[in-house]
C-alpha cells in the first residue's frame, strides 16, 4: 500500500549538539526506506517551518538525494514555532491521498507564535482531515500534555526519548514498524452476538510483521462470523473467520486483560479530560476486582501502616492528575501506554487471524472476548491468497 510520510523535526537551538546530529540520522534512515511508490516530506522547525522537500514529493532517487543533501546541512537554532509547524503539516496533509502519516519530532514546549496548547490543539482537531499523528518527545521536561492529546486526537502514538536514550534507535525501531501499511480505518464486527465495552475504542492501522489486539465483551453464543473490515490503498476489503461464542469455551485470563484495557483507557481520560467521579469510581471497582493496581487502587496496606503511607499515595495521585512536564509527568504517559497495549502470548499453533473467547462471568449475562489479528504476509493482503485457510476473503 502506498503511504505518505510527513518528518516534522524540531530544529530549535535546544537541539544543539547530539540531539540534532540525530535528529538528521534518523530523518536520512526513514528517507533511506521509502518505497518507491511512497510519497514524503521533510518540515524542521525551529523560529520559522523550513519547508526541505518543497512540499510533498514522490520518492524518487533525485527527491530523495536533493532532500538529505538539505537534511545533511540542518543546524539547531531559533524558538519553537510547534503551532505554526502542525499547521504546515496539517496543508501538506490535505493535498495527499490515501494514507498519511505525520512524524512530529520536538524537545520543548511551544515559544513562538501561538503558544497556548488548548488553541493548538484545536485548531489541528479543526483541520486534520484523517491524517495520523505519531509524536516524540525529546528530554524528560517535554510537555506530554501537548503530545499525548496530539496523538490521542489524531489516530497516532505518543513515544517519549529520554535524555539518556538514542533518538535514532527510537524512531528507526518506529519507522520499521510502520514501513509497511496493510489495512487501514480497521473495524471487527460479529454476526448473532452483540459486542460491547471494546478496547481499544478505535482499532489502529494494521502494518506488516504487527498485530492487533482487540478485546470486549459480548452477549449471545454458538459459532458466529467475525468480520475484520478495513481499506486497501483506496479500496474496501473484508476478511472473515468462524469463531466459537460457547459458554463451554474458557479464557480465564481474559477478562483481566479485558480489565487492564479499560483501566488504562480510563486512567489516560483521567489524565486528558479531568478527574470525574464516574471515572474514578469504575477504576476502583475493576482494580479491585481484577487486582489492579492504579493512583487509586494502591493501598494494599495493613492497617497500622495506613497513616504513614498516605503521605506518598495523595502525592502519587496528585503527580497522575497533574504532572503535566517533567519525568513524572513521562513516566506515568509512558506506562498508560504500554498498559493499553497488553498482549497476550500465543500458544500452540501460529495463525494468521484466530479469536479466543470465554465464557460469561459469574456477575454478567455476557462474556469476554479477545480477538487478535495476525498478519505475517502483508506485502500480499491487495492479492489472491492473503491469508491461511483459517480466513477468507469477502471482497
Amino acid at each position: 500500500m502506498q503511504k505518505n510520510m510527513i518528518f516534522v523535526f524540531d530544529r530549535s537551538g535546544s537541539m544543539s549538539g547530539r540531539k540534532i546530529e540525530q535528529a538528521r540520522n534518523s530523518l536520512t534512515y526513514c528517507l533511506d526506506r521509502l518505497n518507491p511508490d511512497d510519497r514524503f516530506a521533510v518540515l524542521l522547525f525551529g523560529t520559522e517551518v523550513d519547508d526541505l522537500s518543497d512540499g510533498m514529493q514522490p520518492a524518487s532517487p533525485e527527491a530523495l538525494a536533493k532532500a538529505k543533501k538539505r537534511v545533511a546541512d540542518v543546524t539547531a537554532r531559533g524558538g519553537t514555532a510547534i503551532g505554526s509547524a502542525l499547521r504546515h503539516a496539517i496543508e501538506v496533509a490535505s493535498r495527499a491521498e490515501g494514507l498519511v502519516m505525520i512524524v512530529f519530532l520536538t524537545d520543548g514546549k511551544p515559544t513562538i507564535g501561538e503558544v497556548d496548547v488548548p488553541r493548538i490543539l484545536k485548531t489541528v482537531q479543526a483541520k486534520n482531515k484523517s491524517a495520523r499523528i505519531f509524536a516524540f518527545g525529546v528530554c524528560d521536561s517535554i510537555n506530554t500534555d501537548l503530545l499525548d492529546r496530539l496523538a490521542r486526537q489524531n489516530r497516532g502514538t505518543q513515544s517519549y526519548v529520554g535524555e539518556s536514550e538514542s533518538i535514532e534507535l527510537k524512531i528507526s525501531d518506529f519507522y520499521d514498524k510502520i514501513a509497511t501499511p496493510v489495512l487501514s480505518e480497521v473495524s471487527v464486527s460479529v454476526g448473532g452476538v452483540q459486542l460491547r465495552d471494546m478496547y481499544p475504542r478505535q482499532i489502529g492501522d494494521l502494518f506488516g510483521g504487527s498485530q492487533q489486539l482487540v478485546f470486549g465483551r459480548f452477549r449471545g453464543e454458538g459459532r458466529q462470523t467475525v468480520v475484520v473490515t478495513g481499506k486497501v490503498a483506496d479500496r474496501t476489503a473484508a476478511f472473515e473467520c468462524e469463531a466459537d461464542f460457547s459458554a463451554t469455551k474458557k479464557r480465564t485470563f481474559i477478562p483481566a486483560l479485558w480489565a487492564h484495557r479499560k483501566v488504562a483507557f480510563l486512567l489516560e481520560e483521567i489524565r486528558v479530560n479531568g478527574k470525574r467521579r464516574e471515572l474514578v469510581d469504575e477504576v476502583v471497582r475493576l482494580g479491585r476486582r481484577y487486582g489492579i493496581m492504579t493512583p487509586y487502587t494502591s493501598l494494599l496496606i495493613v492497617e497500622d501502616e495506613e497513616h504513614a503511607a498516605a503521605p506518598v499515595i495523595r502525592r502519587q495521585r496528585a503527580e497522575f492528575e497533574h504532572a503535566r512536564f517533567g519525568a513524572r509527568a513521562v513516566g506515568w504517559s509512558c506506562r498508560l501506554a504500554a498498559s493499553k497495549s497488553v498482549a497476550v502470548e500465543s500458544a500452540g499453533d501460529e495463525f494468521s487471524f484466530g479469536v479466543d473467547f470465554s465464557g460469561p462471568s459469574a456477575s454478567d449475562s455476557g462474556g469476554f472476548f479477545a480477538t487478535q489479528a495476525v498478519l505475517p504476509e502483508f506485502r500480499k493482503i491487495a492479492g489472491t491468497n492473503i491469508l491461511s485457510g483459517r480466513c477468507r476473503r469477502l471482497y
